[in-house]
């Protein structure tokens, strides 16, 4: 960031203070909008808009996990994507989605985007569901575009940071070389436990599952509950943690339990992700980063990894 600052234009559309707003940082050549359901009809009218994206769909309620919910994917053109979400995804009420005024910002600019944003929500700690049904695959790039990209991306954040979604790490804090040790790696050998919802409580206290991290796995024990239902934004996903879930209630390696709505593993089940053992075992989108709570000091899988890396 300059010594000097940054200036943040907003340009508020129509008449009301509450229309769609056009955000511009000086000097850059990217521009954002940012938008409720309200303003759909204007998207396709606007030519920025006509164009290859980055967006997030954001709730501005909190779950009732005390979570706000969102979800980040691309486009190539966004009023026509933003659209199908509206038909399709009901929890959302407000978008943000950055542009390029110079037309350079192409598809492989926007998928290379889209990956590094999620993974920067997923170890941010920050109180959110990510809804996507899987990790974005980003893509490959030339290194000059890379370092383009890396700069669009730092103005990006200090959009979002600056507007109140402060749900992203800062791209230097992440560490991007790849023999680092992976999560898993920091973690091996700890054993965690989720709470479930409010409604499953045992004996005046809320029921609990655990997982144990083993060889790079994230493996939920034998015994542990698992929800027999889902949520709304959660059911009927064709692929991802819905259809793992889906999969795991229809075997053999689930059985009643002693609390209504809730089953029991008979065997261990091992996930390539906290968040995905997290999502299946609570029948909901969850961060798993931060759901996942050490059974040896009460301190978040997140707030784990950073202890042993101070150590």
């Amino acid at each position: 960031m300059s010594k000097y600052g940054q200036v943040l234009k907003i340009f508020v559309m129509g008449e009301e203070y509450k229309g769609l707003q056009a955000i511009e940082l000086a000097n850059w050549s990217g521009k954002a909008f940012l938008g409720t359901r309200e303003h759909l009809p204007y998207c396709s009218k606007r030519e920025e808009l006509s164009k290859a994206g980055i967006y997030i769909l954001l709730s501005t309620d909190q779950t009732e996990d005390g979570v706000f919910q969102i979800y980040i994917g691309e486009t190539d053109v966004f009023s026509k994507r933003i659209s199908n979400h509206a038909r399709n995804k009901d929890w959302w009420d407000k978008f943000l989605v950055f542009t390029s005024g110079d037309d350079n910002l192409t598809k492989a600019h926007v998928r290379f985007l889209e990956k590094e944003l999620y993974a920067l929500a997923s170890s941010s700690g920050a109180p959110i569901d990510l809804m996507n049904s899987s990790e974005p695959g980003g893509a490959n790039l030339p290194e000059a575009d890379i370092s383009y990209i890396k700069g669009f991306l730092d103005n990006m954040l200090f959009v979002l940071s600056t507007l109140g979604f402060d749900y992203f790490e800062s791209p230097r804090n992440v560490t991007t070389i790849s023999t680092s040790p992976t999560l898993s790696e920091q973690i091996e050998g700890g054993r965690f436990y989720t709470h479930h919802l409010k409604t499953y409580w045992k004996n005046g206290q809320p029921v609990k599952s655990f997982m144990k991290i083993s060889d790079g796995k994230y493996i939920v024990e034998k015994g542990s509950y698992i929800r027999l239902s889902v949520t709304d934004s959660f059911e009927g996903r064709s692929s991802g943690y819905y259809a793992k879930w889906k999969k795991l209630i229809d075997s053999e390696k689930v059985e009643p339990s002693d609390i209504e709505g809730l089953g029991l593993l008979t065997t261990d089940i091992s996930f390539d992700s906290p968040s995905a053992a997290g999502s299946v075992i609570r029948g909901k989108s969850t961060n798993g980063r931060t759901r996942w709570v050490s059974c040896e000091n009460n301190k978040s899988l997140k707030e784990t990894m950073i202890i042993r890396e101070a150590a």
